[in-house]
C-alpha cells in the first residue's frame, strides 16, 4: 500500500488526475452548451432531424456554439439549415 501512496503523491500522477478533470469538464462544458442550443432551436425551429443532431453533436468548440445560439436571434435565420449554413 505504501507503493500505492506513494504513487498518488507523484507530480506525474497528479497531473494525469487534472488533466483528466479539465477533459471532463470541457466535455460537460461542450454537452450543456450542445443542449442549450437544441432545446431553444427546437423552439424557434422546432424539432431538429438526426442529420442536424449530428451536426450539433459534431461540433467540439463553445465558442462556436455560443455563435450559433446568438445567430438564432437574426430574424433572417429561418430554420436550422440556415442556422448550421447547411442550406
Amino acid at each position: 500500500l505504501e507503493g500505492v501512496h506513494n504513487m498518488q503523491e507523484s507530480t506525474t500522477y497528479q497531473a494525469i488526475l487534472r488533466k483528466g478533470r479539465e477533459q471532463s469538464r470541457e466535455e460537460g462544458r461542450i454537452a450543456g452548451a450542445q443542449h442549450f442550443l437544441i432545446h431553444v432551436g427546437t423552439k424557434r425551429f422546432g424539432k431538429p432531424d438526426s442529420a442536424i443532431l449530428s451536426a450539433i453533436e459534431a461540433i467540439r468548440d463553445v465558442e462556436r456554439i455560443g455563435d450559433l445560439a446568438e445567430r438564432m436571434l437574426d430574424p433572417e435565420v429561418r430554420d436550422w439549415n440556415g442556422l448550421l449554413g447547411t442550406s
